[in-house]
C-alpha cells in the first residue's frame, strides 16, 4: 500500500512571502522593486520589515504582476500564482467591496423601475399629444392660407367690378357732359341764329 500525503505550508510571516514570490519570479530585491515602481530597493527591505504590505504596495505588485495570488499576498493562504479562472472579484479592497454592496441595492429598489417604466409611458402618450396638435396646426395653418388665397381672390374680383362700375359712371357722366354740352352748343346756335 503507497501513502501519500499532501502538505499545505503557510507562510505566515509577509517577508517570507515576498522573498518566496521574488524567488519564483526569478528576481533579485532591487530589480523586482524596479519592477513595481519602486526607485530604490531600500522601500522593499521597508515593507518586509514591516508586518503586513499595505493595499497599495500588493496594487502595485499585481499590477505589475497579474498572475500573483493577492489572497496568497496577504495571508499565505492558497497558491502563489492564480489559475487563469480566478475571481477578480477578491481584487477589490474592502472599501469598495463595501461601497457596491451598499450602492448598488439602493440603485435597484424594487418599484424603481416600473416607477422609471410609467414615467416613460406619460411621457410617450405627452409627445404623442404634442405630435397630434402639431399636426393639426399644420393642417388648420394650410387651411388658413387656402383661405387668405381666396380672400384675395375675392378681394381681386371685387376690386375688377368696382373698377368697371367706376368705368361705367366715368362713361356715363362723359356722356352726360357731351349731352350737356351738345345742348349748350345748340342753344348758343340758336341764340346766335335769332340774334342775326
Amino acid at each position: 500500500m503507497i501513502t501519500v500525503t499532501f502538505t499545505i505550508q503557510i507562510m505566515n510571516h509577509p517577508s517570507e512571502r515576498l522573498f518566496e514570490l521574488i524567488n519564483s519570479l526569478s528576481l533579485n530585491i532591487n530589480s523586482f522593486s524596479s519592477e513595481c515602481g519602486y526607485p530604490l530597493s531600500a522601500t522593499i527591505w521597508r515593507i518586509i520589515e514591516q508586518k503586513k504590505p499595505s493595499n497599495p504596495t500588493i496594487n502595485k505588485i499585481r499590477e505589475r504582476f497579474p498572475q500573483v495570488n493577492r489572497k496568497w499576498l496577504l495571508t499565505g493562504h492558497g497558491e502563489m500564482f492564480a489559475n487563469q479562472q480566478t475571481d477578480y472579484s477578491e481584487d477589490l479592497t474592502v472599501t469598495a467591496k463595501q461601497v457596491i454592496e451598499t450602492i448598488v441595492p439602493k440603485m435597484l429598489k424594487v418599484g424603481l423601475v416600473e416607477k422609471a417604466e410609467s414615467l416613460i409611458s406619460k411621457l410617450e402618450q405627452t409627445i404623442s399629444r404634442f405630435e397630434s396638435i402639431s399636426e393639426n396646426i399644420k393642417i388648420g395653418s394650410e387651411r388658413l392660407t387656402s383661405i387668405e388665397k381666396q380672400i384675395k381672390s375675392m378681394e381681386r374680383m371685387q376690386a375688377v367690378e368696382i373698377i368697371k362700375e367706376a368705368k361705367k359712371k366715368r362713361k356715363n357722366e362723359v356722356l352726360c357732359l357731351l349731352r350737356f354740352g351738345v345742348f349748350i352748343n345748340c342753344r348758343l346756335s340758336c341764340q346766335y341764329l335769332l340774334s342775326i
